[in-house]
C-alpha cells in the first residue's frame, strides 16, 4: 500500500509537468505495465476493469481514480495471498494430524509435503495461527494423549510413543505445562471431571 502511494505521488509530480493528453497517455501506460506485472506475479488475469482515465475532468480526478484502481489490485492480491496462506496452513495441519505418531515429524517434514521451504512455511504458519508449528504439534499430541489416557488402558509409555514422543519424560513435562497435572493424574480423574 505504501508503494502504491509512492507510485501515485510520483505520477502526480510527473503529470504536473505534462500537457493533459500526455498525462492521460502516461497513466494509461503506467496502469498497463502495473497490471502486467501483477498478472505475472499472480499467474492469472486481474478481475479489475481498467478505468477510462481520459474521461476524468481534472488531474486530481485522474490521480484519485489511479489510486483507487491500484488499491483495488493490492486488496485483490492480499486476499489471494491470504487464501493461499490459509490453504497452506490447513495442509500443514492435516499433514501433522495424519503423521502424529511419527517420531521424526517436524516442520521440515511437513513443509516438504506442501513443497515449501521450512523457513517460509514456519513464518506463514505463525502469522496465520499465532503459534509456531512445533507448539501446534505439541498441542495436538497432548490432546491426542488425553483421549488415549481416558479412552484406553494403554501404558503411558505406549501412549507417548503413539502420539509421537520418543521420550515419556517429555510427554510428562508438556502435559504438566498444559494441564497442570501429570498424565497419570489425568487418567485417574473421573471422566466427568476431565470434561470440565
Amino acid at each position: 500500500r505504501e508503494e502504491v502511494a509512492r507510485l501515485v505521488e510520483t505520477y502526480r509530480q510527473s503529470a504536473n509537468e505534462m500537457k493533459p493528453e500526455q498525462a492521460i497517455a502516461y497513466v494509461d501506460d503506467l496502469v498497463l505495465n502495473v497490471r502486467k506485472h501483477f498478472e505475472r506475479y499472480l499467474g492469472t488475469e486481474l478481475s479489475q476493469e481498467v478505468p477510462e482515465f481520459g474521461s476524468a475532468p481534472t488531474l486530481d480526478r485522474i490521480i484519485s481514480e489511479l489510486s483507487s484502481y491500484l488499491q483495488s489490485i493490492v486488496k485483490d492480491i492480499e486476499t489471494r495471498d491470504q487464501s493461499r496462506s490459509d490453504d497452506m496452513v490447513e495442509r500443514l495441519k492435516s499433514f501433522a494430524l495424519d503423521h502424529i505418531s511419527e517420531l521424526s515429524l517436524n516442520l521440515d517434514m511437513a513443509a516438504e509435503s506442501v513443497h515449501l521451504s521450512p523457513r517460509y512455511a514456519g513464518k506463514v504458519f505463525k502469522r496465520i495461527t499465532g503459534t509456531s508449528f512445533a507448539s501446534y504439534l505439541n498441542g495436538i499430541r497432548i490432546e491426542h494423549a488425553k483421549r488415549l489416557l481416558t479412552g484406553t488402558e494403554q501404558p503411558i509409555t505406549t501412549i507417548a510413543q503413539s502420539v509421537g514422543f520418543s521420550n515419556v519424560n517429555y510427554l510428562y513435562t508438556l502435559f504438566r505445562k498444559s494441564c497442570s497435572m501429570t498424565p497419570r493424574q489425568y487418567r485417574a480423574r473421573r471422566p466427568s471431571e476431565v470434561e470440565k
